[in-house]
């Protein structure tokens, strides 16, 4: 069972495939190669995840579906289907770890289960549970109208995705906290990107984590 943050294998496939486009690969390309941003995740499984959503009854589906079933991949602050995406990736994943793992374990297990709800997605272990998705799609978009109101630029990922850094004094004197701790702002990328934005189900969409700094050294 593969299982953990990397194990379904998007971000390193990725960054091969950038590394072999050429012969060499000049510093701007490497730059360009690390501030990454596409997540090849969307060109499997957005496709399959938009067909189930053409099942869901909630309004605004058909709708989010075809945005889904075009989408490029790309996390880019003024993209709309990550935002979605994310959700259902999210309401997904807990669906699969909840068929196999005690509650109290659900939580950890999804975080880690991106293989497995990969391979269920694309239709592969039919015996884990039976085809009831929809209803997982169905909450996903419900959790979105909740948290952000009508589809609209509230549901950008830039709006949605943002990073702040806390000052450890901050939390001693919330006065100071907006002077001490600049943020949020809007952020690209995401779990899995080559430029790397992560962050956890409880927790969504907030980034937790991601490259301290970035050095491209040409040598000559």
């Amino acid at each position: 069972m593969q299982l953990g943050h990397w194990a379904d294998g998007y971000r390193f496939r990725r960054i091969r495939e950038q590394l072999q486009t050429g012969d060499k690969l000049h510093r701007d390309e490497v730059a360009a190669i690390q501030a990454d941003v596409v997540h090849p995740r969307s060109g499997e499984l957005a496709a399959p995840a938009a067909a189930f959503l053409r099942r869901c009854p909630l309004a605004g589906a058909e709708q989010l579906a075809t945005l889904l079933a075009a989408w490029n991949g790309s996390y880019a602050i003024d993209e709309t289907a990550p935002t979605f995406f994310e959700a259902f990736w999210t309401c997904w994943r807990r669906r699969v770890a909840s068929a196999r793992f005690p509650k109290h374990w659900i939580e950890a297990a999804a975080e880690r289960s991106g293989s497995i709800a990969r391979r269920l997605l694309l239709g592969e272990l039919s015996e884990w549970f039976g085809d009831r998705s929809v209803e997982r799609e169905s909450e996903a978009l419900a959790w979105l109208h909740k948290e952000l109101g009508d589809y609209g630029d509230s549901w950008r990922w830039g709006a949605v995705h943002t990073v702040q850094f806390p000052h450890p004094l901050a939390n001693e004197n919330p006065r100071i906290e907006r002077l001490l701790s600049p943020g949020p702002f809007p952020t690209a990328g995401g779990n899995g990107t080559v430029r790397a934005a992560g962050f956890f189900t409880t927790q969504p969409f907030v980034m937790t984590s991601g490259s301290t700094y970035r050095l491209v050294v040409d040598m000559g």
